[in-house]
């Protein structure tokens, strides 16, 4: 039966309405989907969470361990266990700990950044959000440090004198640390912690012109990088390329 021209022009809008993987929503950029993978989701971080998303609950698990274990003293075996156990969070678990979970959100606002289609503000902002993260990453090593010598060490006091310190610092990861004694935190890259870069993150969505708008899915999965360098979305039959 031969179509009439109506239906074949509704047919032709549809198919323009279709975006890659079939996917019927308009595509984003490419820059802003690398900025949904640190607040909204990525492909290999437990239960799909974004970096940044995971890396808040990291420190936030971290310092509720501190105040249950850490806080109220304990024997030096009981410390030294509970620091090993929150080291992991931060430092040396297998999937994703906080230390890591915030590198890989630091590389995406970076990918964000260097994408053609990037706006000035994340371009600008990617390189701000990459130094306040220096805060937190400087403890994260630091709770490293400490946690190491606390295991090996033979003296009681010296156990709880650093198990005493992570406790600080991890709380210092979460909320970040007055360390100029000023009356506020954020005056330098150092008192950063995770409050406050997550409020850059958001200063700089608010700030985005076509505003940002939460990235459907199935872009945050088929984003991949070609051989090349380029970036594009994943099309059914293509080979190649990789996740991110």
């Amino acid at each position: 039966m031969e179509l009439n021209s109506f239906m074949v022009r509704m047919l032709m809008v549809g198919v323009a309405t279709l975006v890659v993987g079939g996917c019927t929503s308009k595509p984003p950029t490419i820059a802003h989907v690398h900025v949904g993978h640190a607040i909204t989701g990525a492909h290999d971080t437990p239960g799909g969470e974004g970096y940044f998303v995971l890396a808040e609950r990291r420190a936030e698990a971290a310092r509720d361990l501190a105040a249950r274990r850490l806080a109220g003293g304990g024997s030096p075996e009981a410390l030294q266990g509970a620091l090993k156990e929150l080291n992991e969070i931060v430092n040396t678990a297998a999937s994703y700990p906080l230390a890591r979970a915030v590198e890989e959100s630091i590389s995406h606002i970076e990918f964000a950044a260097e994408s053609a289609d990037a706006s000035p503000n994340v371009r600008r902002s990617a390189a701000e959000f990459k130094r306040n993260s220096e805060g937190v990453l400087y403890r994260a090593s630091l709770v490293n440090l400490y946690v190491q010598d606390a295991v090996t060490s033979s003296t009681a006091g010296e156990v709880e004198q650093l198990a005493g310190e992570v406790s600080r610092l991890v709380t210092a990861i979460v909320q970040g640390e007055d360390l100029d004694g000023n009356g506020s935190i954020g005056d330098s890259p150092r008192e950063f912690g995770m409050v406050q870069l997550r409020g850059e993150l958001q200063a700089m969505i608010g700030r985005e012109d076509p505003p940002y708008t939460t990235v459907d899915r199935w872009y945050l999965l088929n984003l991949v990088r070609m051989p090349s360098g380029e970036w594009m979305f994943r099309r059914s039959g293509t080979q190649g390329g990789a996740n991110y």
